[in-house]
């Protein structure tokens, strides 16, 4: 049903993470078309493991009670864009080359569907595995007859038009899950979004996007890197550990329940000084005292924050680029409130680092405005830069993904069913936002 003129619209945010499940909604003024956050809430996931839903009943079951903390009277969520950090993820750069004119022909300059044909060619080209389906697609930049890459090469004449595009894969049983139950839970999906690009959104400011930052979310099951620069992602990594690995490392050396593991990780600070290393930590157990000190949580803390930040994290940063590519690292997640995390980070990386809290926060609640909440934050960012660039982030697989929730036993395409509806595609959604607004 098409809203009228005057009435706001609204878009729902659905982060589902391994540990929590949360909300975001978002009114647009029809007036102004100014948006805001008007609503945020979470719950503790259930059915989750790693990012990848384990137990969908559950999962289904985690989101509507997500929608009903959010929900009022006065307020429906329906539209929905999913954020989803799935234990695993591809990323490449393809190159695709078209020819502007024919032999013999004159040289002609670049148009807009110039650049649409040249984008369509190269998501032709990523080829996906049976079990996997392009996420994302991102036009990084052009090049005209193997000039150097530009942004934006319309006007330019040329024989030949070139792509830089970041294409993004995820498993496919993933990504259909997440849609699936989001479905059965009532919403409507129009989008989704990795959880390390939603990440940047939330937390990055924009100058920091526009000179070169990574954006590091260290959730519970998963830790992601999305690097940005020049306004737009550029490449992203993400693999399978996180918080929980340094909760069941304390649980089981010190063979305390998960909960109290939990408690002894939020005390203890990375950066505690010698003197008070001996300090003690108490809590019942058993109906008796457990006993450990700071010096033995530390112990068994910090080996595993180092795998994090040494093993997995810094060798993915080092191959976004340069030093000099790369001016700052924002660290958000549930870990990243972990105590004295900064100082123990900063020998790893040769760039200042500092904890990303979502961006804008007036809108928020105070008990919505820690770095754990910077993912569902930026779903709302991501939306309106879609709005703004539609042709940006581009979501291959959305429109397949949707109607096998749906109950479509139609297969995933890539590639040339794509293109043929991508032109259609952008013009729809220009015309829908004509419509809303």
């Amino acid at each position: 049903m098409r809203r009228k003129a005057n009435e706001p619209f609204f878009l729902t945010g659905l982060d589902i993470g391994t540990k929590k499940i949360s909300i975001v909604v978002m009114e647009t003024d029809p007036v102004t078309s100014e948006s805001h956050v008007i609503s945020i809430g979470s719950v503790n996931s259930k059915g989750i493991k790693k990012g990848d839903i384990i137990e969908p009943d559950l999962c289904v079951e985690s989101i509507v009670n997500a929608i009903d903390k959010v929900e009022s009277s006065s307020m429906f969520v329906s539209d929905a864009i999913l954020s989803v950090g799935p234990s695993q993820v591809d990323s490449i750069i393809l190159h695709e080359t078209i020819r502007l004119r024919e032999e013999g022909d004159y040289e002609r300059p670049v148009t807009s569907s110039d650049m649409i044909d040249v984008v369509g060619e190269a998501i032709s080209s990523a080829r996906a595995r049976s079990d996997e389906c392009l996420l994302h697609a991102v036009p990084l930049e052009f090049s005209v007859d193997q000039s150097d890459f530009m942004p934006d090469p319309r006007g330019y004449k040329g024989t030949e038009l070139t792509v830089s595009l970041l294409a993004i894969f995820a498993p496919l049983k993933s990504i259909r899950d997440a849609v699936d139950c989001a479905e059965k839970a009532g919403l409507n999906v129009v989008g989704v979004i990795h959880k390390s690009i939603s990440a940047g959104f939330g937390s990055l400011l924009p100058e920091e996007m526009d000179n070169g930052c990574v954006a590091v979310n260290i959730g519970a099951g998963t830790t992601s890197a999305a690097f940005f620069k020049d306004g737009k992602l550029q490449n992203l990594a993400l693999f399978p550990i996180g918080g929980d690995q340094v909760t069941s490392d304390l649980a089981s050396v010190l063979g305390v329940p998960s909960i109290n593991a939990e408690y002894l990780k939020r005390e203890v600070a990375l950066s505690e000084s010698g003197e008070d290393l001996y300090d003690e930590l108490e809590f019942a157990l058993d109906g008796k005292a457990f006993i450990t000190s700071v010096e033995e949580v530390l112990s068994i803390i910090s080996p595993r924050i180092e795998e994090i930040l040494s093993r997995f994290l810094k060798p993915v940063i080092d191959s976004f680029g340069s030093e000099e590519a790369i001016c700052s690292i924002v660290f958000s997640g549930g870990v990243a409130k972990t105590p004295g995390l900064l100082s123990y980070v900063e020998p790893f990386f040769g760039a200042p680092a500092r904890i990303g809290t979502p961006v804008d926060p007036s809108s928020l609640p105070l008990e919505n405005r820690g770095s754990e909440f910077t993912s569902a934050v930026g779903i709302v960012n991501y939306f309106m830069e879609k709005e703004n660039n539609p042709d940006l982030y581009l979501e291959p697989s959305l429109t397949d993904l949707v109607k096998e929730a749906e109950g479509s036993n139609g297969p995933i395409t890539q590639g040339g069913k794509f293109i043929k509806k991508w032109r259609e595609f952008i013009q729809a959604l220009k015309n829908a936002f004509s419509e809303l607004f």
